[in-house]
């Protein structure tokens, strides 16, 4: 069984509180293949093992939530990366 990986991105506050709310169970990030996250959320696709996701409130980072990862989809230069609404 392999170790379940979590990735971390900031969210600004109007994205932060439907996000966490199961309002918006998603993000959308350009793709940057140098940043690690990118890189380890494409190989966990391709061994459907997903891990967590971690959203991080930009203006106060004491506010965080992490979810379940239900799926990646990578479009051109951007990835959308959906959770599920279940605190973990």
């Amino acid at each position: 069984m392999s170790k379940k990986i979590e990735v971390e991105f900031k969210s600004l506050p109007d994205n932060y509180q439907p996000e966490k709310r199961g309002f918006k169970p998603n993000t959308i990030r350009k793709v940057n293949m140098s940043d690690v996250r990118f890189q380890e959320l494409a190989r966990r696709k391709l061994v459907n093992d997903l891990g967590k996701i971690t959203i991080i409130n930009a203006r106060a980072s004491c506010h965080h939530f992490t979810r379940r990862i239900t799926d990646v989809t990578f479009f051109d230069e951007w990835v959308i990366i959906s959770w599920e609404h279940v605190e973990v």
